[in-house]
């Protein structure tokens, strides 16, 4: 049997951080752990979803 290419460990990774940052956000909106404030916030959308930043910081650091 082959061994998984880099494409497939990739996904791999992704796919359980993508399930874990799910999860998180769901009990962290559950709980609220922190108090909202008065401080200015930007509402414009990011160019990669949380997931996606940590599988990339992963890959870069088992590199």
């Amino acid at each position: 049997m082959n061994a998984p290419s880099l494409r497939d460990k990739i996904i791999e990774i992704f796919v359980k951080v993508d399930d874990f940052c799910n999860e998180f956000k769901n009990e962290y909106a559950k709980d609220q752990l922190l108090i909202e404030s008065d401080a200015k916030t930007r509402n414009r959308k990011t160019g990669l979803c949380d997931s996606e930043i940590i599988c990339i910081m992963i890959a870069f650091h088992s590199g």
